[in-house]
């Protein structure tokens, strides 16, 4: 769990951001969170960061933590942990370290990143879902960022296959709304279309992942 949450956050601030602390996420039997709260990590966790590595402000480290947590698709927790409780409460510690703080914006890193956040906050974020899978998108556009063909195939996340459910609908309406795109909006547009090709991304998605930032 604490790899994916320092693997989310680092792509959702672009990484940009370094440190550790403590996350308590509490969980409900379907793994769903409830409840996130953050403080600060313990020294020896702290110690692992390279020395030479520039701790982020604290307070900045924890709201991308707690923000992250809440969009997280965590395993399904034995039953046996919740001790008859209809939730159980987790801490964790995070530790974060910002990769390549100074890459280029064409690095291949960020340009497959910003591509998924913009599929994310265009074609997935406000679609209600009932399940946990994710949206492979396959598409292809011209010179203008008028897409003229996008395929949507739907599949589970490793750590959660028991929850996801082939639903066709879902995936006949991202395929609809993928064609009508403006891919000009793409950070990664521009050097996608000096030289014009199949490209796709992958969005995970789950009912309490779904219309947040």
């Amino acid at each position: 769990m604490q790899s994916v949450l320092a693997n989310d956050v680092t792509t959702a601030t672009q990484g940009k951001l370094s440190g550790a602390v403590d996350l308590k996420v509490t969980l409900d039997r379907q793994s769903r969170p409830v409840a996130c709260s953050t403080q600060p990590g313990k020294p020896e966790y702290a110690a692992k960061l390279p020395a030479e590595v520039v701790r982020s402000a604290y307070p900045v480290l924890a709201r991308a933590v707690e923000r992250q947590c809440w969009k997280t698709i965590y395993p399904l927790v034995p039953s046996e942990l919740y001790g008859g409780e209809e939730t159980v409460q987790i801490t964790a510690p995070i530790v974060i370290v910002a990769p390549w703080p100074t890459l280029a914006s064409d690095h291949p890193w960020r340009i497959h990143e910003a591509r998924k956040a913009f599929f994310w906050q265009q074609l997935m974020r406000e679609q209600p879902v009932d399940s946990v899978g994710q949206a492979v998108i396959r598409y292809q556009a011209d010179a203008q960022g008028k897409v003229t063909g996008c395929l949507v195939d739907l599949a589970p996340v490793p750590q959660r296959t028991d929850a996801f459910r082939l639903d066709g609908q879902l995936q006949a309406d991202l395929s609809r709304r993928c064609m009508q795109l403006d891919l000009r909006d793409m950070p990664s547009f521009m050097l996608e279309a000096q030289a014009p090709a199949e490209n796709h991304a992958v969005v995970e998605y789950a009912p309490w992942k779904v219309g947040r930032q």
